[in-house]
């Protein structure tokens, strides 16, 4: 198998880094004459070459180690300090690292909103007039946001 050019592993490289293969395309490669949609065919063209997909692979791979270990380490951080704030009746920095080692494990996280309707088609909005609480029993959350906002705009 061929050894790739040097601007391929830089592509490569660049890729795993940055996590964006237009961008990796542009740091690699001259682009001044090239369109955006040139560039994504040929991120594509270099993503599909089995040479760079192994390589970057095995960089994804080796990130992914060194973050487990670094999440391990500061996991492993955090624990003590929680116990170093306990030990001082620090009670604020105790719950500060107790608080961080919750977000660690995603606690706190914000919930994901739909901003589309059944299969990702777009939310069916209905512009009628309401007539009794029967017909705002009946309506969606989406539905009954945009008759909010409706209100509000009116």
């Amino acid at each position: 198998m061929r050894k790739l050019t040097p601007k391929q592993e830089k592509f490569a490289r660049l890729y795993v880094e940055l996590g964006n293969g237009s961008e990796a395309y542009r740091k690699s490669y001259s682009v001044k004459r090239m369109s955006p949609n040139a560039i994504t065919c040929e991120v594509q063209k270099l993503l599909k070459d089995p040479r760079i997909a192994h390589v970057v692979q095995t960089l994804q791979q080796e990130a992914t180690k060194e973050w487990e270990f670094s999440l391990k380490w500061l996991r492993a951080e955090l624990e003590e300090n929680h116990r170093i704030s306990r030990e001082l009746e620090k009670v604020s920095d105790s719950n500060k690292a107790l608080e961080l080692l919750a977000k660690m494990h995603g606690a706190f996280a914000p919930q994901r909103l739909e901003h589309s309707g059944p299969g990702g088609k777009p939310i069916e909005q209905r512009n009628e007039t309401i007539q009794s609480e029967e017909d705002v029993e009946n309506l969606t959350t989406p539905q009954l946001r945009a008759l909010a906002r409706e209100e509000e705009a009116g």
